[in-house]
């Protein structure tokens, strides 16, 4: 017997005395356990940790980490920590502490995605945080909650519906240890953490219950879900922490953190058939999932007899097998399969509790089980996929305007099998699929039916089709694919033949401009060491290179060739500096510099938070030109009656008389007459959610193609600007 599962101890120092008795006592189930619930009116409970005495609440409407006795609920003010504030930690999420250091999560940080403090005392501890392109560098750009089992942090993505791992000293990742099964649970946006070592329970901001995963592998445990939350009214779930008895669970809707009894544990560890798993015993069957109790498989007709074993998890739970054992004096229970549906149930029963597994088996006619779903060819006339693979299901390619249709040929692996192509072909009269593409996306679908109907696989194919229309993509321009390290882009900048593009690691990485390669060799690398880690922003005459840091409040200034920085250039925006300013700068508060364009004398740069707008310097001596500002952006700040809905000003660029403007929210770019400040909305740039480019940033355009950068997938996507700009 080959059990499915591995279930290692809890370490020593982390085990509590509860959970383990917690562990050998009859199981109670997730139910609602209201005595132990705790009242924390007037915060925004994102995070909780406890260390058994004390539980400690993070706040993010406040900036505070607040402290309450676990038993009573009682308020122990004196174990606050009050320092997230002055730390600039200022949305504080999840939360998990090793007794001596609080980590403390904040998913809106760009600089610092994880802070440390002392527990005791408060005090920061920078040299136990987590940077922020330490997670970036895996697309871990939501971190949200936090469990540590002393070696390994474990780190929820509210975006990415993923849980990311690292190890807790060197900071480094430990992919092997990552949760990746949590989107097809339907647990897509993963709040809190808390596990006993085996098993990961996780919260969901959307969903009223809390998911169970095995921890060592990801598989789900739906049996030791939570799904009473709602029955209590715990619909805005956070955070998790439990004492192995109890769990609680925040809420940001009431202010309270409920209570909840740990559930119990009467499941399977493995299930087998004729000595396999049931994957092996029927490739076309899932593999066993101790949450997962029912199972449909099919045996050949040569198969008229099965052999089941079954292991419980608990070594005093019962384990019972219907039908009865035709064959006492063998190992497992001997079971006869008649031709059609034979029905095979595993009880498993502790203490008062029971859960029931069945099987389902098919004996077929067929001496051979004809199951291949996959295909051995696909290709489609005139679309690059590159080398197609059977085990890969999805591919993307881009082709010119001009190739308005292909012919998509598939075969199947068992020439029995069943093949489908969407959309339906365009023109049965010619030869092959014929599908007609868009300008656009174009999704082409390939679904394959084994040869015994129970087994299908879906192949994709994603095509963009290039537009020549004005403000529409490009698609053969887009550069796609930057560099391993260029995980965490913000901003770009091109002299025409090189593409230059920030990263908040604290470097520019340099492409060639056609054909999107990395040139290593025009790196900037020196943005770390001046302390330019938050660069948002970019723009260049050709000799120096300015960019914006929206956590200094600052333009760096670096020479293009060389990437020496040039500090004789660099100048300050934001009101925290103001004994490096002049007292006319200080008016602006430019807190949050983000998008720079320059026409070689003044610089105008963009601010989505403090005051929505776009501030322009005098390049040469960076005081404020508050006479060039456009500040007819936002209608919700600005009291111009001209002002429109680009309340989320992020990259820029000109041509000298229009100004576009990339909104990060609207998923657009907004065009400005750069000297009267009005709008010119027939110039705008509005189809970039068509071509899937939802997380623009930056911006830079040669005249006729406007690049748009895409800071989550790591893309740069290309647009036809127009030829003409006229009024309409």
């Amino acid at each position: 017997m080959n059990p499915l599962r591995h279930r290692r101890a809890v370490p020593a120092a982390l085990a509590a005395v509860a959970l383990a008795a917690a562990l050998l006592s009859p199981a109670a189930g997730a139910s609602a356990n209201a005595l132990r619930d705790i009242d924390v009116g007037g915060t925004d409970p994102t995070g909780v940790w406890s260390d058994g005495t004390t539980m400690w609440v993070a706040d993010d409407s406040n900036d505070k980490i607040y402290a309450y006795d676990l038993t009573t609920g009682e308020r122990t003010s004196d174990s606050d920590i009050d320092t997230l504030d002055d730390a600039g930690n200022d949305k504080p999420g999840g939360l998990w502490s090793d007794g001596t250091t609080m980590w403390v999560s904040d998913g809106w940080d760009e600089m610092i995605s994880i802070y440390a403090y002392d527990l005791a005392t408060g005090a920061r501890k920078g040299t136990d945080d987590f940077y922020a392109w330490i997670l970036g560098d895996a697309d871990n750009l939501s971190p949200k909650g936090l469990w540590s089992d002393g070696t390994t942090m474990w780190v929820s993505d509210l975006a990415d519906g993923k849980i990311y791992a690292y190890d807790l000293n060197a900071k480094s990742r430990q992919p092997s240890k990552d949760l990746n099964t949590l989107k097809n649970a339907g647990n897509s946006r993963p709040a809190g953490l808390w596990s006993d070592g085996t098993t990961m329970w996780v919260s969901d901001e959307y969903d009223d219950k809390v998911y169970a995963y095995e921890l060592s592998t990801g598989d789900r445990l739906g049996h030791l879900d939570f799904n009473t939350l709602s029955g209590t009214d715990n619909s805005r779930t956070d955070d998790l922490w439990s004492d192995g008895t109890t769990m609680w669970v925040s809420d940001r809707g009431d202010d309270k953190l409920y209570a909840y009894t740990m559930p119990g544990r009467t499941h399977l560890q493995s299930l087998e058939l004729d000595g396999t798993d049931l994957e092996t015993f029927d490739p076309a069957s899932e593999a066993f999932d101790p949450s997962d109790t029912d199972y449909a498989v099919r045996a050949p007709s040569t198969t008229a007899m099965t052999t089941v074993t079954a292991s419980a998890l608990y070594s005093d739970a019962e384990v019972s097998i219907s039908p009865t054992d035709e064959d006492t004096s063998t190992d497992g229970a001997q079971i006869s399969l008649v031709a059609g549906e034979n029905t095979i149930t595993v009880t498993v029963t502790r203490g008062s509790h029971t859960q029931t597994y069945t099987v389902v088996v098919t004996r077929s006619n067929l001496a051979v089980i004809r199951n291949d779903a996959t295909l051995s060819a696909l290709a489609l006339s005139d679309v690059d996929i590159g080398t197609f693979d059977s085990a890969t299901a999805h591919y993307t390619a881009g082709v010119a305007s001009s190739v308005a249709t292909t012919t998509v040929t598939a075969q199947s692996t068992d020439t029995g099998a069943t093949v489908t192509i969407s959309p339906d072909d365009a023109d049965v009269g010619a030869d092959g699929h014929q599908v007609v593409l868009d300008e656009g996306l174009n999704t082409i679908t390939v679904a394959v039916e084994s040869f015994d109907t129970t087994v299908n696989k879906t192949y994709t194919v994603v095509v963009a089709r290039a537009s020549t229309e004005a403000f529409r993509w490009a698609v053969l321009s887009d550069i796609d694919g930057l560099a391993e390290g260029n995980r965490m882009p913000r901003a770009t900048w091109s002299d025409g033949t090189t593409m230059w593009v920030t990263d908040l690691s604290g470097a520019l990485f340099a492409y060639d401009l056609a054909t999107g390669a990395h040139d290593s060799s025009k790196d900037i690398t020196t943005l770390a060491d001046a302390g330019n880690h938050n660069a948002h922003g970019l723009w260049s005459d050709g000799t120096t290179i300015w960019v914006s840091d929206d956590r200094d409040q600052k333009l760096y200034a670096y020479n293009l060739a060389t990437g020496v920085r040039d500090t004789s250039k660099e100048f300050y925006t934001g009101v925290d500096n103001r004994a490096l300013q002049s007292d006319a700068r200080l008016e602006g508060w430019n807190w949050v510099p983000k998008g720079l364009w320059s026409d070689g004398t003044t610089m105008w740069v963009s601010d989505p938070k403090n005051n929505i707008k776009i501030f322009a310097y005098d390049l040469a001596t960076g005081d404020m030109d508050s006479s060039k500002e456009i500040r007819t952006l936002c209608s919700i700040w600005s009291l111009d009656p001209r002002a429109s809905d680009n309340c989320h000003p992020a990259g820029l660029w000109s041509d000298g008389e229009t100004m576009w403007v990339v909104d990060t929210m609207d998923k657009k770019l907004y065009a400005y007459d750069l000297d009267t400040r009005e709008r010119q909305a027939h110039l705008d740039f509005d189809g970039l959610s068509d071509a899937g480019n939802n997380s623009p940033k930056g911006s830079w355009s040669d005249g006729t193609t406007m690049w748009v950068l895409d800071h989550h997938k790591g893309r740069i996507y290309s647009y036809n600007m127009p030829g003409e700009l006229e009024e309409q």
